[in-house]
C-alpha cells in the first residue's frame, strides 16, 4: 500500500466496503496507522506480511477488486525473481477472486509491464479488459495519483495500466 494514498481515497469514497492492505515494509504501516487514526477510518485493515505469507492464511476470503500500484520493479536482472507479479502470483490471485473480480495494476517500468502481460497470458484465469499508457486513465478509474504516479509523470515516464477481470 506504500504511503496509502489510494487506499485512504478508496476507503473514504466507498465507506461501506472493507479494505485489506498488505505491505511488508513496517514504516509504511506506521504512517498508514497514523492517517487512519487521524481521519477516524474504520474500514481499512492492514498487515506488514508479504503476499505469500498472507496467501497462506487468507482462508476463504475473496476479493472484488485488487489494486497493485507501482510494485517494486526490481530492475536489475539478478533481482527480477523478487518481483511480486509472476505466474505463481497470478495462480494465487485466481484462488482469492470471484467471477467478475477486477485486478488493477500500474507500473512505470516497461520491462515489468511486459512480464505482467506474460504472467497473466500464460494463465487463463483473467481477461485483459484495459491496457493503456494514458495517464488520464487513473482519473477515469478513480485511482488516486500516488507518489510513484506523480513521480513518473514528473519524469515523463510512461505509466502502464492493466485491468484484468476474472
Amino acid at each position: 500500500f506504500g504511503k496509502g494514498e489510494n487506499l485512504i481515497f478508496q476507503s473514504q469514497t466507498k465507506k461501506k466496503d472493507i479494505f485489506l492492505a498488505i505491505d511488508p515494509f513496517i514504516s509504511g504501516g506506521l504512517k498508514l496507522k497514523k492517517k487512519i487514526e487521524t481521519l477516524k477510518i474504520s474500514n481499512i485493515f492492514f498487515s506488514n506480511v508479504t503476499f505469500s505469507q498472507f496467501f497462506k492464511v487468507v482462508g476463504d476470503l475473496n476479493f472484488k477488486k485488487i489494486f497493485i500500484l507501482f510494485p517494486d520493479p526490481w530492475p536489475k536482472k539478478r533481482h527480477k525473481k523478487r518481483r511480486l507479479i509472476n505466474e505463481e502470483f497470478v495462480k494465487s490471485l485466481d484462488k482469492i477472486t470471484l467471477k467478475y473480480s477486477e485486478i488493477l495494476i500500474a507500473t512505470d517500468h516497461e520491462d515489468y509491464s511486459n512480464q505482467i502481460l506474460k504472467s497473466f497470458s500464460k494463465q487463463n484465469f483473467f481477461k485483459l479488459v484495459v491496457k493503456t499508457s494514458d495517464n488520464g486513465i487513473f482519473e477515469d478509474y478513480k485511482i488516486y495519483p500516488t507518489k510513484y504516479f506523480r513521480k513518473a509523470k514528473r519524469e515523463n515516464r510512461k505509466i502502464y495500466l492493466f485491468i484484468y477481470q476474472k
